[in-house]
């Protein structure tokens, strides 16, 4: 037995509580249940499995050895391993003066060293012999019960040859041999005062009636080789339940022995080895067959589906012309559409917007820089001064002609002419006064000539013109005027950066339009939003953008830099998410015109509707659209009979020539063919003929632009 596992005794009275106090004592990692008949605690499957649950939580291997089929029906179906006895019964030996032969006592180490007598040499050399027997050959021709029981009669005869007179220590296994002498005493005891049964004889139960009496081996009588003594070292049933363990997980081959399943496949409680391999062959090749029907069905329906044709024609239209509809208005409504298919439903929403971007001037312009400057005299010829307020002007010409006017640089009086009378004479004098002046526009063409300036402009008075009347105007050339190349911002420059600040500001409106939403359910639809961009190509649809600095004014030299700010303010309609504009005219656009009075198409004709150009103005959802009738007779299955035979087994081509002799004939409208066909097959199941009700009749008139949205 090995060091680590322990013998437990199990009487039929002992419930479970007591059975699991017991291995649980044994200390032991291994432990063998020899359970005595009726023990009802264990024939339940409830005993077992609060046993087991028990047992998980110390990880305690177990070994359950008994002759009661229930109990070992009730091990296997728990997933213990099972011993089972045949040809005698497990019972508990009736030690002299106990009255109930099924009491189980607990004996302590000194009265099993006082209990244990040392075993006989003949029968100790018997059982050293025995033990350094092969595992593989003594146990390979015995069934899976008989082997436990041998390997365990093993694993206790070692423990019985390390039991001597002088007991070298006291350890678990002295103390299980030690109970055992005490059973074995006990049993003999017994066996005395009553008649022997052939269930409890041993020589009984394997020798035949009349036979001689067996003789006792001795261990002369066994001959080891050296390899052999090497295996038996160890627990001899743990390594027999390995090499049993292995021979389940080798294949079984053609006329192998039969095994019982390991501890998993207990419960299926099969008849060997051999049975279990069949079937497993059985349900491996059920597998493999229905994998490859899988496999092939799949690649059916790939090739089928791959390889299948489909060829769409239209109906034949009638003669009547289509209707053109323009700036229709669409219902719209906040709800749900269900209760009006002709209404969209959205919500409209507004917001204002605007954006700035920066330019760049990129060449220099030759401009005014300073103005001329200089100093003109002003001579009053009459009796009364005049007044030069702020404001006054003087108007003289350049040498090419054109009028320049100086402002005065402080206002000024013009000193009234004095007249004296002496004894040579009357004599007058002229008031005079010199002021200065500043061209109003700098530049060049500022500079004038000599006594150029002839007029005097007075707010609120008559021009004064010097040399005609009272007043007289003198100066020297006046210049000081000059242009130089600078840079200055363009009507070019700002159509240049325009573009950029228009697409920016349609940008900045789609996303205040969205900051509006306040449901999370709803997106704003950008084919509603006005203005659009095309529409902001109009100036009109925007302020008039505000240049910084203005056009004609000098930019900064080192940066050259100049800003372009543009605003509007945006329209449009809020939809569910999932739900976009397009997508609901297609239901709500038809439903529309069919609800027209009168309708457009007779009753016997099918209605086509085009619906193009949604747009949103703040008021109204306004679309275009174009409607043809055309038959209401449908492809009949005689003309989808002749659609079948023009491409069936054809080339591209050849389908293409008879398809339109079809349309030429008036059976059928339009036609579509896969464009990755270039030979169709040759046979019906592989063509897919469609009648495409939705498809524009090849007569229709094309719908008409939609005029820009106007400023609602």
């Amino acid at each position: 037995m090995a060091a680590d596992s322990a013998l437990i005794v199990v009487a039929p009275s002992d419930s479970v509580e007591t059975i699991i106090q017991k291995v649980r004592g044994a200390g032991a990692g291994s432990v063998e249940l020899l359970v005595a008949d009726g023990t009802s605690a264990l024939q339940v499957l409830s005993g077992f499995a609060r046993l087991r649950q028990s047992i998980a939580r110390d990880r305690i291997e177990l070994l359950v050895i008994s002759s009661d089929e229930k109990t070992l029906d009730s091990a296997r179906l728990n997933q213990f391993d099972a011993l089972g006895v045949h040809g005698t019964r497990v019972t508990l030996p009736v030690a002299p003066g106990n009255g109930d032969a099924y009491t189980t006592r607990s004996l302590n180490v000194d009265e099993l060293d006082r209990a244990t007598k040392p075993i006989a040499d003949p029968d100790a050399d018997f059982l050293n012999a025995l033990d350094e027997v092969s595992a593989q050959n003594r146990y390979a021709d015995l069934s899976d019960e008989d082997a436990e029981m041998f390997a365990a009669l093993d694993d206790l005869s070692d423990t019985l040859q390390r039991s001597d007179t002088t007991r070298r220590g006291a350890g678990p296994d002295d103390s299980l041999a030690a109970a055992l002498d005490e059973w074995d005493a006990a049993t003999d005891e017994e066996r005395a005062t009553r008649p022997r049964s052939t269930a409890e004889d041993w020589d009984s139960a394997f020798v035949e009636t009349g036979a001689a009496p067996r003789r006792r081996m001795s261990a002369s009588d066994i001959d080891l080789s050296d390899d052999d003594r090497r295996r038996q070292q160890g627990a001899r049933r743990s390594e027999v339940r390995r090499d049993r363990i292995r021979e389940r997980a080798t294949p079984v081959l053609e006329g192998a022995r039969r095994l019982r399943g390991g501890r998993d496949d207990r419960r299926l409680d099969l008849e060997g080895a051999e049975d279990f391999a069949a079937v497993r062959r059985r349900r491996l090749l059920t597998l493999a067959l229905a994998l490859a029907v899988l496999l092939l069905l799949a690649f059916l329906g790939f090739w089928y589906f791959s390889n299948r044709a489909t060829v769409a024609v239209t109906m034949p239209t009638a003669n009547s012309a289509g209707r053109t509809f323009n700036n229709e208005a669409i219902a719209i409504t906040a709800a749900q559409t269900d209760q009006n298919a002709a209404a969209v439903q959205a919500v409209p929403v507004s917001a204002d917007a605007e954006f700035t971007t920066h330019g760049q001037v990129t060449s220099e312009t030759l401009s005014p820089a300073s103005s001329a400057k200089g100093v003109v005299t002003l001579i009053n010829t009459i009796a009364q001064q005049i007044q030069l307020p702020a404001g006054t002007e003087l108007v003289g010409t350049n040498a090419q002609g054109q009028e320049v006017r100086f402002t005065l640089d402080v206002p000024a009086t013009v000193p009234p002419a004095v007249t004296a009378t002496s004894l040579s004479g009357v004599s007058t004098q002229y008031g005079t006064i010199d002021v200065g002046v500043t061209a109003r526009s700098p530049g060049s063409a500022s500079n004038v000539g000599e006594n150029s300036i002839k007029q005097i402009l007075i707010p609120g008075q008559q021009p004064i013109v010097s040399d005609t009347s009272n007043f007289l105007i003198r100066h020297a050339p006046i210049g000081g005027g000059s242009d130089q190349p600078q840079r200055v911002v363009t009507n070019d420059d700002v159509q240049r950066v325009l573009g950029d600040a228009l697409t920016g500001l349609y940008n900045a409106g789609v996303q205040a339009l969205r900051s509006k939403l306040s449901d999370s359910q709803q997106t704003i639809d950008l084919l509603s939003i006005y203005p659009d961009p095309k529409a902001l190509g109009k100036s009109e649809n925007y302020e008039l953008p505000i240049v910084s600095p203005p056009v004609g004014q000098v930019v900064d030299s080192d940066t050259a830099a100049f800003s372009v700010t543009v605003k509007t303010h945006f329209l449009a309609l809020a939809v569910p998410i999932g739900r976009p504009l397009d997508k609901q005219l297609e239901q709500a656009g038809p439903q529309h015109f069919n609800q027209l009075t009168p309708p457009p198409c007779k009753p016997d004709e099918q209605q086509y509707t085009t619906v193009t150009n949604p747009r949103w103005n703040g008021k109204s959802l306004l679309v275009d659209a174009t409607i043809t009738c055309a038959s209401g007779q449908g492809v009949p299955a005689s003309t989808l009979s002749l659609v079948r035979d023009a491409v069936r087994g054809h080339s591209r081509a050849e389908a293409e020539a008879q398809l339109q002799k079809l349309q030429q004939q008036g059976l059928i409208g339009t036609y579509t063919l896969p464009p990755d066909r270039d030979r169709f097959p040759g046979f019906d199941p592989m063509l897919n003929i469609q009648v495409d009700p939705n498809a524009a009749a090849p007569d229709q008139t094309a719908p008409t632009a939609a005029p820009t949205p106007g400023t609602p």
